[in-house]
């Protein structure tokens, strides 16, 4: 069985990351814009980053640096081992 990895943000850094892992590991990716999403071929989509944390093991946060302190406030208190 695979491990399940999430991405928040699906940019150039988050998708350059994916397609490099998207092998390996079952990967969830998040990104506030969907459109971005529509080249997530072969991987599991979530609607929010909540949903993301309760699906995985392991988390990658690949956002812009003025959007990460707002990422990890929405995310800490999901986060139960990641």
């Amino acid at each position: 069985m695979k491990k399940t990895i999430g991405i928040i943000g699906y940019g150039n850094m988050g998708s350059a990351i994916a397609s490099r892992i998207r092998n390996k590991y079952d990967l969830f990716v998040f990104d506030k814009d969907a459109a971005k999403l529509k080249q997530a071929g072969g991987m599991s989509v979530t609607g929010s980053i909540r949903e993301l944390i309760r699906a995985v093991e392991a988390v990658i946060i690949a956002v812009k640096p003025q959007d990460f302190e707002e990422v990890l406030c929405e995310i800490k208190k999901e986060l139960k081992g990641q």
